[in-house]
């Protein structure tokens, strides 16, 4: 269990100078290196680099003609294909933070988070532009944009808006299942410093190609988008909800998937399902998170992934979006139930404290505290 062995693949090494840029700086340097190169990934459509930054500058510029002086954030009610890319994007490019919202929810859900959260515009694509219509009727103000899916677009510049490092990215909203949904900030420094742990401890490169389950809702599709598009990589996304798990082994195995993440829960049924001897070539890593991770877990990779494949254990609430990381391989032992949480990852500190806020060893009970200069900015209108 002291194995502490990680990836070694050639990559691009994310420096900790580079966190000192917006989130569009960082995506556009990648569009200058690898414009033709596949950015994202969904359904039959592929978005090379050039087109997905063009699309997200038009979006941009409507943006930036609809904005009022009281525009802070832009509430974003997509599906779960590459218009959400888009979306956020071309929200950060206009010089905003994003609100994304399930175009699933109900119709009170949707209204409470444009108005807490104080969003004046909203964009939604040509599913959703019937419900953003009856939302234009409810809240006052409110300005709708309706993203072009036509990819097509003559080219224009990039916008010229100076964005700090310590500004707004988004507000993610919890589920809201103890009491009313809270939305947490979360500014653009900390979500280039967390893109630049799962880069350097995974190695993400340009032949990378991750996998997006989770909804641009939830902060574990932040390290998928993110990691991708931030790396020259490619990002596919697939909608399980519609799709289904029976299909999922042929399409990690067509879309050359080489990183999957996914909660446990999901991860057991999938592989569960697969005949005895099924193997899933293309996958190097597969990250687990948001749940605990047990011993059959680990057996389950062993007989589905290759040797040289690697498990993560990822530990990481939506305030600190990675903690901690255990790194597993198929020579990996466990002497114990549930996988360790692993280590504290770069400048995270991680201890138990117990009932008087005295820190306990190491295999006591106790609270997990972890104290780190990238937390989240807190929680919108809220004192605690």
């Amino acid at each position: 269990e002291e194995d502490d062995s990680k990836p070694t693949n050639d990559f691009d090494y994310f420096e900790a100078s580079e966190i000192e840029q917006s989130i569009t700086q960082r995506f556009e340097k990648q569009v200058a290196k690898f414009p033709d190169h596949s950015a994202v990934f969904t359904n039959q459509t592929v978005l090379t680099y050039k087109t997905l930054n063009n699309c997200a500058n038009y979006l941009a510029l409507e943006i930036n003609k609809k904005a009022n002086p009281q525009t802070r954030r832009v509430a974003l009610l997509l599906n779960h294909n590459e218009t959400c890319v888009i979306g956020m994007l071309g929200v950060l490019k206009a010089g905003y933070a994003y609100v994304p919202i399930d175009a699933n929810s109900p119709l009170s859900r949707i209204q409470y988070l444009i108005e807490d959260s104080g969003c004046t515009l909203l964009v939604c694509n040509a599913t959703t532009v019937e419900k953003a219509r009856q939302l234009e009727q409810e809240v006052p103000q409110l300005a709708i944009i309706t993203i072009s899916e036509n990819y097509t677009l003559p080219e224009i510049s990039n916008p010229n808006n100076s964005i700090s490092p310590s500004a707004e990215a988004y507000v993610l909203y919890t589920s809201g299942s103890t009491g009313m949904p809270k939305g947490v900030l979360q500014k653009q420094r900390n979500v280039l410093h967390f893109i630049r742990v799962y880069t350097n401890n995974v190695r993400i490169a340009i032949k990378d190609n991750l996998s997006v389950f989770s909804t641009y809702t939830f902060d574990a599709s932040v390290k998928d988008i993110y990691g991708a598009i931030l790396n020259g990589a490619t990002v596919s996304i697939y909608d399980i909800v519609e799709n289904g798990l029976d299909p999922l082994s042929d399409w990690l195995f067509t879309q050359n998937i080489t990183i999957i993440h996914m909660v446990p829960t999901i991860y057991r049924n999938f592989l569960k399902g697969l005949e005895e001897d099924k193997v899933l070539p293309t996958v190097r890593l597969i990250d687990l998170g948001g749940e605990s991770c047990h011993k059959p877990d680990l057996d389950l990779f062993k007989k589905h992934f290759l040797e040289g494949a690697f498990l993560v254990n990822d530990y990481g609430p939506t305030e600190s979006t990675i903690v901690a990381q255990k790194f597993l391989k198929h020579a990996s032992q466990l002497t114990r139930s549930n996988v360790p949480l692993g280590k504290s990852v770069e400048e995270t500190e991680l201890f138990l404290l117990g009932e008087n806020n005295q820190r306990r060893g190491v295999y006591q009970t106790g609270e997990i505290v972890f104290k780190s200069d990238f937390l989240s900015l807190g929680y919108l209108n809220r004192e605690v």
